[in-house]
């Protein structure tokens, strides 16, 4: 038994139903888009067995491209969770045979309810196809298992109609990135679009700042408090951002230090005046493109107001942990 040519041949199989389904598809896919986007309330995903897992799948990516989705489960729609369905609702069932009785009880409540209901079935002459607005028909014949005892090709072709479903209804909705990150804030894209410098700066007591009248000894103790971001920010009486001193300028005053002494000098001496610094508004992961930058590189910046007063310090370090 050759393992790698079974497995093969399960995508060949799986690939052919996939292909098998896009060519069937016609109108009536164009009515269910329309149907959805039309739809005063909710799409409402029912399936059983290996469709239910499908069925939640397609619901979420659906919900997370924009349109508002759900998966009720046929054993508990039957013990009270049909109350969660309206007449404004459409619901899709989805179902390889069309017949399985948990599914088919569904009928008569949603009917009654007036909801509009759709069957994405491999049966046209099945209960769950005569008994629903309309049907369209995945045209499965061969089952990627062993003797087609096992839903293969069959949900595999369903969870690739639910991802053409999600994202037809997606593009025509004019759904974008920025839209997608608000359902998304966690999420990598989230994260570039939604996350300011504000959100991830250090600020208040956590932000390494000294006054201008400080000294040199005054800004290391400063600085060696708050070490993860490796630098203090020099400041007047009024917040008004002055300069930066970081943990390189440190080095390099230790590397020419002649005497102890000469750390009680003013930091305005050796800070760097008038630094690079950001407003809040910035995009995190456009703060480390900056930092990051070969040409001139930061490990530390002042985060400003509109009018330059400092109100945080944001690090590489800072930016790493938050996953940019």
């Amino acid at each position: 038994m050759d393992i790698l040519e079974i497995a093969k041949n399960v995508f060949e199989i799986e690939g052919e139903s996939i292909n098998a389904v896009k060519n069937g598809l016609n109108n009536d896919f164009v009515k269910l888009v329309e149907d959805i986007r039309a739809c005063e309330g909710r799409a409402i995903i029912v399936g059983i067995g290996k469709c239910s897992h499908v069925g939640a799948k397609i619901a979420a990516t659906m919900t997370s491209l924009g349109t508002p989705t759900f998966f009720i489960h046929p054993a508990e729609a039957l013990h009270g969770d049909l109350g969660r369905i309206t007449k404004n609702d459409i619901v899709l069932f989805f179902s390889k045979s069309g017949e399985s009785d948990e599914i088919t009880k569904m009928l008569p409540s949603i009917n009654f309810l007036g909801a509009k209901t759709v069957a994405i079935t491999c049966r046209d002459s099945s209960t769950l196809a005569k008994n629903c607005s309309y049907y369209i028909k995945l045209s499965i014949t061969e089952e990627a298992s062993a003797y087609s005892m096992a839903p293969t090709s069959s949900t595999t072709a369903m969870m690739v109609f639910g991802d053409a479903l999600a994202v037809c209804l997606e593009k025509l909705s004019e759904f974008s990135p920025s839209d997608y990150a608000i359902f998304h804030p966690s999420g990598m894209l989230g994260k570039k679009l939604l996350f300011t410098v504000a959100d991830v700066m250090a600020s208040g007591k956590d932000m390494p700042h000294v006054l201008e009248t400080a000294t040199i000894k005054d800004a290391i103790v400063e600085m060696s408090s708050k070490s993860v971001l490796g630098g203090v920010a020099i400041v007047d009486c009024e917040d008004y951002l002055l300069g930066i001193f970081t943990q390189g300028d440190l080095r390099r005053l230790l590397g020419s230090l002649k005497d102890i002494s000469e750390l009680s000098i003013n930091i305005t001496i050796v800070m760097t005046a008038n630094p690079i610094a950001l407003t809040r508004e910035v995009k995190a992961v456009d703060a480390l493109a900056i930092m990051a930058n070969p040409e001139r590189s930061f490990s530390i910046l002042p985060i400003i107001d509109d009018v330059g007063k400092l109100i945080g310090m944001i690090s590489t370090h800072d930016l790493i942990k938050a996953g940019f």
